[in-house]
């Protein structure tokens, strides 16, 4: 690691989020594909009101042992298992009527190396990849195809989803064979019944944070 699982808490005398969320009455839980120490992630997450959190081992054990070699990649697995977990444990989030929030991490676009899920390729294998186009295409089917999942397991009950990037690239030297219009990171609020709309206004990825507790009248 880089030494932050080291740590005993992480930021821990600041409020975060899910902190707010906690106080408010919500369920937080966390998923990823990697090693949660690294980084000091796990601490992150025990230091700030996360109750369910699963890495790479708690999906080692969720899945049979032949579909997670099929799906792991070393240090991650692909995001169609992440995607997986992500949808068991909402499932057991829904099991009461709390409030919850779960944060779904991936990493198949994580740098020039990217990953392609099990079934973008034609061996039914997670494979790394140079060709970021097709497997940009194969996140943005990722993507679609557990949003679609989520909301049939959700139903009547009310739900807001935050797409957004986590930071921009580390590679910033890919041919994606479009023009170059500067890198920008993504995010998204997906609210039930709402129209899409741009927002014109200037921002950066503090104002994340401020935005969310408004748009869930929290701030």
């Amino acid at each position: 690691g880089d030494g932050f699982e080291k740590q005993s808490g992480f930021l821990a005398g600041r409020t975060c989020l899910s902190d707010v969320l906690a106080n408010a009455g919500y369920r937080n839980a966390f998923v990823v594909g990697s090693e949660l120490e690294f980084g000091g992630l796990r601490n992150f997450l025990e230091s700030h009101s996360f109750g369910q959190i699963a890495g790479i081992e708690e999906i080692r054990a969720a899945f049979p042992p032949d579909e997670f070699d099929a799906a792991n990649l070393d240090w991650n697995v692909d995001d169609q298992m992440v995607f997986d977990m992500a949808l068991r444990r909402h499932d057991t989030l829904l099991g009461t009527t709390d409030p919850y929030l779960l944060v779904v991490e991936t990493f198949s676009l994580h740098g020039d190396n990217a990953v392609t899920s099990r079934r973008c390729s034609g061996n039914a294998v997670a494979e790394r990849t140079l060709d970021l186009v097709h497997a940009a295409a194969c996140a943005a089917d990722d993507v679609g195809l557990f949003l679609r999942a989520f909301e049939e397991q959700q139903g009547d009950r009310p739900v807001r989803i935050i797409l957004m990037s986590d930071h921009l690239s580390h590679y910033d030297g890919a041919d994606l064979g479009m023009p170059q219009i500067g890198r920008r990171n993504l995010v998204a609020f997906i609210d039930d019944g709402q129209a899409g709309a741009t927002i014109q206004k200037t921002g950066t990825m503090l104002d994340v944070y401020p935005t969310i507790l408004d748009w869930l009248d929290l701030f």
